[in-house]
């Protein structure tokens, strides 16, 4: 399985062009002027035959621990603290973490596999609602969140 049509990535990129001051209170109670630029999503190249297949595709437990380590000023362990979160009640659920590569044509995903246009990890843990995953296996999972991926929407299985 893979997906095929046309891609138009995007960029976060710092704007230059607006930046934002802010006054920063310090715990000492200095006060200090901070200037920073926002993020901004810039449209990137554009690949018409574009050819993506999933590499990799990793499901993630998410959970903490009810006991904590509790540190001095010099960071020394000096004991436990234990959470109000009753035993059994600290598992957040799944996540997944996806790799994709994008060719731009079938021909060199099939001669240069290793030589992808771009081979992506996915920035963001995608939320996986359970391990049913809607009735598919976990490859159809990940094409269908790519497909729902800015710039993808018009990428369709093949």
């Amino acid at each position: 399985m893979a997906l095929t049509g046309t891609v138009k990535l995007h960029e976060w990129v710092k704007d230059m062009d607006n930046p934002v001051t802010h006054n920063v209170v310090r715990p000492d109670g200095t006060e200090e002027t901070i200037t920073t630029h926002p993020m901004i999503e810039l449209e990137g190249e554009v690949i018409e035959n574009a050819y993506v297949i999933i590499k990799m595709a990793a499901i993630h437990l998410d959970d903490n621990d009810r006991i904590l380590e509790e540190v001095d000023d010099d960071g020394n362990i000096i004991g436990d603290i234990t959470s109000e979160t009753p035993r059994g009640e600290t598992k957040n659920g799944y996540k997944l973490n996806i790799r994709y590569n994008i060719y731009d044509s079938l021909e060199n995903r099939q001669d240069k596999f290793f030589k992808p246009k771009h081979e992506i990890d996915e920035v963001q843990w995608v939320e996986v609602p359970d391990l049913n995953l809607g009735g598919k296996n976990l490859i159809e999972f990940c094409y269908d969140f790519i497909k729902t991926k800015t710039g993808f929407g018009d990428l369709i299985n093949d």
